[in-house]
């Protein structure tokens, strides 16, 4: 057997500590508990409620209202507090005495004048900037509307009513509009799926366009776990020792803009890495499946593989909802509030970024690039599809482990059979890229 190099040890203790550090700064959250996916599916409600005649709203408000309180109670961030208050008093319901002592003591008399029980104290003056300030997304024009109220200014008050009403068409639309996109995609993936699994059970490879694994390599099983694991191992790292030293230095930088400059940081170097090892080896980049040959090819693959991984997914997220959230931490992936509270154009772009072009090429190239490769140097092709979904699902919030597993199977299955990991770009930022603009959707202006 190869001995693994002596660096892999180094890499493999700072990872350890890494996770040490974290578990002790941050204690488990309670099994079962509410994700912030529950803020998705309430923002989703409050939306569908005011595009629907006011007489058929209460039923949506009333989810609505119950995934903002569950929301509140795990979050330090103030908006979801503030959204029960005011969908609260949509309902008619009195003012939440126990909601109004989370937010901050400046903005509690804002509250009091426009929900309190008479006789409430006079509006503040500089409410209207207040209400702006709070960056409420949807709901800012009901509560800017029930200012101008407030005020004697009715007339405003409608127009910002209506602007409410046609902004929740509009976004229920483009939710109607990405789904029904996501469903033809899935119609038409469970026919290339029955087409996949027939031509697999009869052994017809060429017919999936499988090409053969290249003879020649230079790239060692050792060598590519090392890589691999310092690419984990510096991402988790620099995360948990930035935060710590932010912490003492009490500083609060712009969270997206970090987690984006982390991301790119760790990953860059880590690419950097990769590159010593492949000159050391004299080895290529092809060698990991990053080649521009067969690259058009490749594109249109990955449009199918898409296709045929929604079914799955599809299906896998359902189960995983049924079944294993309810026993999971909840821990939920640390993209949504970020997508859930960005205040900027700027901040939006970085995300997508991110999330849609970042994060499927680092993500692809170490995973099936670099991981799945050395696996293959040692094990059979199951197995190594097996184990690299299995480690992919790992570094994930716990709450998506089923689908992402899921995902993780079809992406090195994509990477085995064209020996090329350009396919499982296509399909993670079409998969990342779709989920975002859903998102997007509901937590707009």
């Amino acid at each position: 057997m190869q001995a693994l190099p002596k660096t892999i040890y180094l890499w493999l203790a700072v990872l350890v500590l890494s996770f040490a550090v974290r578990a002790q700064r941050q204690p488990l959250p309670a099994r079962g508990s509410v994700g912030y996916e529950t803020y998705v599916t309430a923002e989703q409600n409050t939306r569908l409620a005011f595009a629907q005649p006011s007489k058929e709203r209460r039923a949506s408000l009333e989810e609505a209202l119950k995934g903002y309180q569950q929301v509140a109670r795990i979050t330090d961030q103030p908006n979801p507090t503030r959204k029960v208050l005011i969908v609260g008093n949509l309902l008619g319901k009195s003012l939440d005495a126990a909601a109004l002592k989370r937010l901050p003591e400046k903005e509690r008399p804002l509250w009091q004048a426009l929900y309190g029980k008479p006789p409430t104290p006079p509006l503040p003056a500089d409410a209207e900037a207040q209400v702006r300030a709070m960056q409420l997304r949807f709901l800012d024009t009901q509560v800017l509307g029930e200012v101008l109220r407030k005020q004697g200014k009715r007339a405003e008050a409608l127009a910002l009513e209506n602007r409410r009403d046609a902004g929740a068409q509009r976004s229920n639309q483009r939710w109607e509009w990405l789904t029904d996109i996501q469903a033809v995609f899935a119609v038409v993936g469970f026919w290339l799926l029955l087409f996949v699994l027939q031509q697999a059970h009869a052994r017809r490879w060429q017919r999936l366009g499988r090409i053969p694994e290249p003879a020649d390599n230079k790239l060692d099983w050792g060598t590519l776990l090392d890589v691999f694991v310092f690419y984990l191992a510096l991402y988790r790292g620099l995360g948990v020792l930035s935060n710590t030293v932010l912490q003492q230095l009490h500083l609060s930088p712009d969270r997206v803009l970090f987690s984006v400059g982390l991301r790119t940081l760790s990953s860059t170097a880590a690419i950097g890495y990769l590159w010593w090892r492949l000159r050391r080896c004299k080895a290529t980049w092809a060698e990991l499946g990053l080649t521009r040959e067969r690259l058009g090819a490749d594109l249109l693959y990955g449009l199918a593989g898409y296709a045929a991984l929604q079914p799955i997914t599809i299906v896998l997220h359902l189960l995983n909802t049924r079944f294993l959230i309810p026993h999971l931490e909840s821990a939920s992936n640390s993209v949504l509030p970020m997508i859930a509270n960005r205040t900027s154009i700027s901040d939006q772009v970085l995300l997508f970024v991110s999330t849609s072009l970042l994060a499927p090429f680092f993500e692809e190239l170490f995973f099936r690039g670099v991981l799945f490769t050395g696996l293959r140097r040692r094990y059979a092709g199951v197995p190594s599809v097996l184990l690299s979904a299995v480690l992919f699902a790992m570094v994930h919030p716990q709450r998506d482990w089923l689908p992402i597993f899921g995902l993780g199977v079809g992406l090195a299955v994509l990477r085995h059979l064209r020996q090329s990991v350009v396919p499982g770009m296509v399909v993670h930022a079409l998969q990342n890229g779709g989920t975002f603009l859903m998102l997007n959707s509901v937590f707009g202006q």
